[in-house]
């Protein structure tokens, strides 16, 4: 869990160097599915980071759209998300493999930098507005790929 946290802090500085992106839904590469999520968190909303080192010099992330300060998670419905990918500024299109995506569940649908430092690293301090972290091993074809929701244990 304390690798997960680590993560939320490369994010932190990954959107306040200036990471921009924004999908305008034309594009088809960079979309990702997430099934098998349980049902007590359908309405709520979800983001993904993936901290594969095999992806090379950016972290691949994603919600419904991200910008340089924000990120716009993608809702939770009948047990799934959808997320647009983003790698650097990029919409992802890669064919990587069995890669570890970390799908984040809150409770709110736009995310700041603010919000991200919220949490306390070092104190293990964890926001109301954060429900849990699970995993997911997607197989990705120009960009695109599916994979199952794995719930992690928060202690």
């Amino acid at each position: 869990m304390k690798n997960t946290f680590k993560l939320l802090g490369i994010l932190i500085l990954a959107m306040a160097i200036g990471f921009t992106a924004c999908d305008d839904g034309s594009d088809p590469d960079g979309q990702l599915i997430i099934t098998g999520i349980p049902g007590n968190f359908n309405d709520n909303y979800a983001f993904v980071i993936s901290p594969d080192d095999s992806l090379g010099d950016y972290m691949l992330m994603g919600g419904h759209s991200v910008t340089m300060t924000t990120i716009t998670c993608s809702r939770i419905s009948n047990g799934r998300a959808t997320f647009n990918l983003y790698y650097g500024e990029e919409n992802y299109s890669g064919n990587h493999q069995n890669v570890g995506i970390e799908v984040f569940i809150i409770n709110k649908q736009l995310l700041t930098v603010d919000d991200l430092n919220e949490i306390n690293i070092q104190k293990g301090l964890i926001p109301d507005w954060f429900l849990g972290v699970g995993i997911a091993y997607v197989n990705f074809s120009n960009g695109n790929g599916q994979g199952i929701f794995e719930l992690m244990d928060l202690d």
